[in-house]
């Protein structure tokens, strides 16, 4: 006998008559009628060729056939039942998980913190591994493979579905002895600059937003992050533009001022995700854990 010749919902009622033992109260625990649920046993019998319950002396007691099948019927329902209801199963107290996070460095000083605090309180036994991004993969399919979400500063591609959670703007830090430090800094004048690029986040927006207004800056040195860039500003004439936000994170050397970038620019902050994952239970948590943790963040240093 294969499981075509089975219909699941006799199963389901044959699990209520093992445990009640009672037509009657399997059928008000079923919210079906008493001459549904004997009928529904008049089949079950001809299915597996057993009585499966005989009336005892104590109700009706199941048989040895019957026995042996509900430790496997009630298995396998409950198995279906948290696969198709698994809003219900997921409890982060008792979760064992490994959750990996695609974060680039602007983002990292952000989440890194208020994340690790929010689920060792809700999810003491949860894992995290924060991984950066290869910029070369970011917005494609596969740089999303094994990882539960990505947080970037860099645009989403492909078949993703994402969040934003906050849109930065651009200052530009100089030293204070900087000949231009005293000045209202203007399109102009900062196209007069000589200027730091930090590759591979959004500074590469300013080049595009200048490029379609047929301007250029003079961009005299690149490096990967914006402390080696700070360190350089501090002790030349260089200036660096970077995210607004980045700067009030303590990472500004006093030696350093920031003036507005004069570009009408924003750094738009998305959180993204596989679509495979957007109903799984495990992965809302997660979601909302990162948008709780970085709007803690982010009001902390709005509010300073």
């Amino acid at each position: 006998m294969g499981l075509r010749q089975i219909d699941l919902n006799l199963l389901v009622t044959f699990q209520a008559l093992v445990e009640e033992r009672n037509v009657s109260r399997a059928a008000e625990r079923l919210a079906l009628s008493q001459s549904a649920v004997s009928h529904a046993l008049k089949r079950l019998r001809n299915t597996f060729q057993d009585e499966l319950l005989v009336r005892g002396p104590r109700g009706m007691e199941p048989t040895p056939r019957a026995v042996t099948l509900a430790i496997a019927v009630k298995s396998g329902l409950a198995t279906i039942e948290t696969a198709v209801d698994e809003k219900r199963s997921f409890d982060p107290a008792t979760c064992h998980s490994t959750y990996y996070l695609s974060v680039t460095e602007y983002v990292r000083p952000f989440i890194m913190a208020h994340m690790c605090a929010y689920v060792r309180e809700a999810a003491p036994h949860v894992r995290l591994v924060f991984e950066s991004p290869d910029e070369h993969q970011v917005g494609s399919a596969v740089a999303y493979e094994g990882l539960q979400i990505r947080l970037a500063d860099l645009p989403v591609n492909g078949p993703m579905e994402s969040m934003r959670l906050f849109d930065d703007t651009f200052a530009v830090a100089m030293r204070r002895e900087h000949p231009f430090a005293e000045q209202e800094l203007t399109l102009e004048k900062y196209l007069q600059l000589a200027h730091i690029k930090v590759t591979g986040v959004g500074s590469s927006a300013i080049d595009r937003a200048l490029t379609a207004r047929s301007l250029v800056r003079d961009v005299v040195v690149k490096m990967p992050n914006w402390l080696e860039a700070l360190e350089v500003v501090e002790c030349t004439d260089l200036v660096v533009a970077m995210p607004n936000h980045w700067t009030r994170l303590g990472r500004l050397p006093r030696c350093c001022i920031t003036r507005p970038l004069p570009l009408a620019l924003q750094m738009p902050i998305d959180a993204a995700w596989h679509p495979r994952n957007s109903s799984d239970p495990a992965h809302v948590w997660l979601r909302e854990t990162v948008r709780q943790a970085f709007a803690a963040r982010h009001d902390r240093h709005t509010a300073s």
